[in-house]
């Protein structure tokens, strides 16, 4: 199962979860420390901080305060939105303005808590420097605006607004219970006041300007009537021009009821009829009368529109006059009021639990946290790491089949190839070579192969160690089998196995010796061997030449199985010259030793020859570390073979998971020691990293 899977045509690698088990298994004391060291930290930290209380001060900020009065109306005409208002008020809230007000007001700077530190250094230097160059110290808004106590006091104190909701928490952290309380409550109650101050101050504004529009105006009400009076006098004016248009309507109504009355009695009486006379004169009399005032209302309307606007004028400022007057008196009355759109909905009160800090709920973040951290950096240098360690890290490297996992073999045991088939974790290296040999009997590349070479990329992986190995398995399997040291330079068949270095396949060319005198026989059964001493000038001469490839051509008729062991091929160019004569190339592997660079640079080297490499062995895995790549998954293999009563078990058995149905085997022979010191040993000893092994 994967943990991660990479997007169809993407360059990302896949992440299973069993290599994240094997980064951890590989660095466990990287994992582990970083994991102790950051949570013992985080719970060193906390234990030390102190308990910190919160108390919490719950507001209603109302968008419009309750109208007492008409005077709002003088103080704002038009207001912001809702939203507008109450993010206004929230920066209000946060204000410096607020913050120094609460520091005074209950004396904060003489709290530990709030005490303001002296400047630091780098503030100092900076002074110091503007004094040097401009003979000014240097000045900061505190010294024009006094003490800012904002930055200090607002890392206490946290303004939280409710969402969809009018409601505002002020938050109070300190040390002391009953000061996280006064602190909430005060911060609340300086931002009432400040907001009544404000709004009185607006008042006051307003009033001010009143009471000096009220005295001008009070003057223009006295000029206008004044001139208005001054007016009437000059032009004899005692009554309005519209009263004396009621008076002549008045008069000419009159004057005709008295023709009407006249004319009735012209008819009754005659013209000396002392009732018509009668009604006649005082028809005669308003009609005079209504003619005398028609004559003074045309004088008077020569006068009347500088009249009307004077007396117009008068009226007006008196209008204004009264409505200022009025105003005055409801600013007086609203300094006697307290309305206010901010409420008080829960006092503070002192916390009975501390707010912080949360020890337990920070140490297992810390804990939780340093995993995730020791994790990815295990599994970074995991993904990062640039060595051989399992059949995943083969392809683009090298392009063969794996053949086995190698065990690592102590240096220390210096036993026979019996012994090594018979001693615990030793043994089970024993039976990693006879799966070598099973696979390489049922592949079809080299099922059919008499002559393998075995190369490394570099010194060191164990190429002898696994000619050896490989050889003493084939022999062991009822095939007769010559292994030949090819690696002039660096030989090591003969010191490793005990055997005469006198006589070998240096002797080729200078002394002509035959297949027969060349070889060296064990005790054990159809395992030859040929050795070299080292003469590195000869080696390319010596493996290119028609008498070594007559040798190993005489050799292929007489042996099932030939191996070559040869140098390693990112040094020298003997394996690349030997691949020509071999049927099929055993490539080997250091585990977690040589750089993937490197060997895939010599493997590519190496392509130049039409030689398959039939598999590749991958050495010197050490199952007894827990921080092994492949502990967990190899390690029952070789508790298998840990008990010495148990009796050995066939190859078939044991196959490493590598190929399900391997042939049986024939049981090794006895082994003899050896009668004297002639070359003719039957010791085939485990290679020793402290010997020059290539």
């Amino acid at each position: 199962m994967n943990a991660s899977h990479s997007q169809p045509g993407s360059d990302l690698p896949t992440i299973q979860l069993r290599q994240i088990w094997q980064a951890v298994i590989e660095r466990p004391w990287l994992f582990g420390s970083i994991i102790v060291l950051v949570t013992l930290i985080t719970a060193l930290v906390n234990f030390k901080l102190p308990n910190v209380y919160r108390a919490t001060t719950v507001l209603q900020i109302n968008v419009q305060a309750p109208k007492v009065l008409n005077v709002q109306e003088v103080i704002d005409q038009t207001g912001p939105t809702q939203t507008e208002f109450l993010k206004t008020q929230f920066k209000v809230l946060e204000s410096r303005t607020l913050a120094n007000r609460v520091y005074e007001r209950l004396k904060l700077d003489k709290v530990s808590e709030f005490a303001p530190t002296p400047p630091g250094a780098f503030k100092s230097v900076l002074s110091w420097l503007s004094t040097l160059f401009t003979n000014k110290p240097l000045q900061d808004d505190e010294d024009a605006q006094g003490p800012d106590y904002s930055k200090l006091y607002y890392e206490h104190v946290d303004i939280q607004p409710e969402r969809l909701t009018l409601l505002v928490r002020i938050h109070a952290d300190t040390e002391d219970r009953k000061l996280s309380a006064r602190i909430a409550n005060t911060h609340a109650e300086e931002y009432m006041r400040f907001l009544l101050e404000q709004r009185y101050g607006t008042t006051r504004d307003a009033a001010s300007f009143l009471e000096k529009e009220a005295v001008g105006l009070q003057e223009r009400v006295q000029k206008s009537e004044a001139a208005l009076q001054t007016y009437r006098e000059d032009n004899s004016i005692t009554t309005s021009f519209e009263t004396e248009e009621k008076v002549i309507e008045e008069l000419r109504g009159q004057l005709a009821k008295a023709k009407a009355e006249a004319a009735k009695l012209e008819e009754r009486y005659l013209d000396k009829h002392p009732k018509l006379i009668e009604a006649r004169s005082s028809a005669q009399e308003l009609e005079t009368s209504a003619r005398d005032k028609e004559k003074n209302l045309i004088a008077m309307r020569k006068t009347h529109i500088q009249y009307e606007n004077l007396k117009r004028q008068a009226d007006t400022d008196k209008k204004i006059y009264d409505s200022v007057l009025s105003r005055m008196k409801e600013m007086k009355a609203t300094d006697q009021l307290e309305a206010t759109s901010v409420q008080i909905v829960d006092k503070a009160i002192p916390p009975d639990l501390k707010y912080r800090p949360r020890r337990l709920i920070n140490i297992a973040l810390a804990l939780f946290g340093s995993t995730g951290l020791a994790l990815a950096l295990c599994v970074g240098l995991h993904l990062g790491c640039q060595t051989i360690r399992g059949p995943e890290d083969l392809p683009g490297v090298v392009d063969a089949d794996l053949l086995g996992y190698i065990p690592s073999i102590d240096p220390n045991v210096l036993t026979d190839f019996g012994a090594l088939r018979a001693l615990g974790e030793q043994r089970a290296a024993a039976e990693a070579f006879r799966t070598a040999e099973a696979i390489l009997s049922l592949k079809p590349k080299s099922s059919g192969a008499a002559v393998f070479l075995i190369t490394s990329a570099a010194p060191g992986e164990g190429k002898t160690l696994c000619s050896t190995q490989l050889a003493a398995t084939f022999s062991e399997s009822g095939l007769k089998t010559l292994l030949i040291d090819t690696d002039f330079r660096r030989p090591g068949l003969s010191r490793n196995l005990g055997l005469n270095e006198e006589i070998g396949l240096h002797d080729i060319l200078s002394k002509g010796h035959s297949l027969e005198n060349l070889i060296q026989k064990t005790l054990m059964p159809n395992l030859d061997v040929i050795v070299t001493k080292e003469s590195g000038r000869l080696a390319h001469t010596l493996l290119s030449s028609p008498a070594f490839a007559k040798l190993l051509a005489e050799a292929r008729t007489k042996y099932d199985r030939i191996i070559m062991d040869t140098a390693p091929v990112g040094a020298v160019a003997d394996a690349i010259t030997l691949s020509k004569l071999a049927d099929g190339v055993i490539w080997v592997v250091r585990f977690h030793k040589i750089r993937k660079r490197v060997i895939r640079e010599a493997f590519h080297r190496f392509g130049v020859s039409n030689t398959p490499v039939v598999g590749t062995l991958i050495n010197d895995i050490d199952f007894n570390r827990r921080s092994s790549y492949y502990y967990y998954s190899y390690r029952g293999y070789s508790k298998y073979y840990h008990s010495t009563g148990r009796s050995s078990r066939s190859h078939s058995e044991l196959n490493l998971h590598l190929n399900p149905a391997l042939p049986s085997e024939p049981q090794s022979p006895p082994i003899e020691a050896s009668k004297n010191g002639a070359p003719k040993v039957n010791v085939l000893k485990p290679h020793s990293r402290k010997s020059s092994d290539v």
